[in-house]
């Protein structure tokens, strides 16, 4: 009887995968780089059998990171429940620590039909337990439209909501040097990111003095899609929820303006009172996920 190997391969690309291995990825590599930014070089680990490819895995590899996120991670329908999938892991594990990573990680979403055996499989593996990090709401221009949204919010003095599109250049750059200087907002709340994907249309700045003090960037997802996933207001314009409320009434009303069908809306588990909103104002209106996290420190 043969046996099964593990092979890694490295320097490869997101083109390479998509256009050669795409049926053995999980989640689906295709659909993934439409929300999310996959740089090159990426790393791989493969399992055969019979010279036949039955699991691969895919991570991060960029070596000015000292960690690497596995991205997609299959295992062939009829090889389940043989062990490959833990062994994987642990190859997977090992190539990342030989090669100078000192932590891994992963996300599971709750809709995917092997989330718990995946959460399983990964504590068993050593690795943290799996903590929500944030939900997403799907839904559609049509169910929105059925929300019963409250009239214009009546924002207190100085506050504005304007588009994104209207925000100067200088006040870009002063916004990036305030960031240098204190630190203000977080990474991944960045409205510089994913500047290619942005819908213009919806994606709002607030403003506080005339100073900008937050936005809710808004991006496309697919030709049909646009995800709410940047929500940010600093830390003392938060006294309540208003004004992120009517942010997220505008540019909804401006998605169903513009004739875009579909809504993905993120929200960060580390905001309960906007979570609970969405649940209260959303939950009936569409469908929901929610996205979980987990990490193993390697080289211990």
């Amino acid at each position: 009887m043969s046996e099964y190997t593990y092979k890694a391969s490295f320097n490869m690309t997101v083109e390479f995968v998509m256009e050669n291995l795409e049926k053995y990825t999980f989640p689906n590599i295709r659909k993934q780089i439409q929300s999310v930014d996959i740089k090159n070089p990426i790393m791989a680990v493969s399992v055969t059998k019979d010279d036949n490819l039955v699991g691969l895995s895919i991570s991060e590899f960029n070596s000015g990171q000292s960690h690497s996120e596995i991205f997609s991670f299959y295992i062939d329908p009829a090889h389940r429940n043989s062990g490959i999938g833990s062994e994987l892991l642990k190859k997977t594990e090992q190539v990342l620590t030989q090669k100078g990573f000192d932590e891994v990680r992963c996300f599971i979403w709750s809709s995917w039909e092997s989330s718990e055996a995946t959460k399983r499989l990964l504590v068993k593996q050593g690795w943290d337990e799996p903590v929500k990090l944030m939900q997403i709401f799907k839904t559609d221009t049509k169910r929105v439209g059925s929300i019963p949204w409250k009239e214009d919010v009546e924002l207190q003095e100085n506050y504005e909501i304007i588009p994104w599109s209207w925000v100067s250049p200088e006040e870009k750059k002063q916004l990036l040097d305030e960031q240098a200087f204190s630190n203000f907002f977080p990474d991944y709340l960045s409205p510089f990111h994913n500047q290619d994907k942005i819908a213009f249309h919806p994606s709002l700045a607030l403003k506080f003095n005339n100073k900008i003090i937050g936005w809710l960037m808004v991006y496309w997802n697919s030709a049909d899609t646009l995800e709410y996933n940047n929500l940010f207001i600093k830390k003392e314009f938060r006294e309540s929820l208003k004004v992120p409320m009517e942010m997220i009434r505008k540019a909804s009303l401006l998605q169903i303006e513009q004739g875009v069908p579909n809504i993905l809306w993120t929200v960060g588990h580390e905001n309960p009172l906007l979570e609970q909103y969405f649940e209260k104002k959303f939950g009936n209106f569409g469908d929901k996920a929610i996205i979980y996290g987990s990490s193993k420190k390697l080289g211990f």
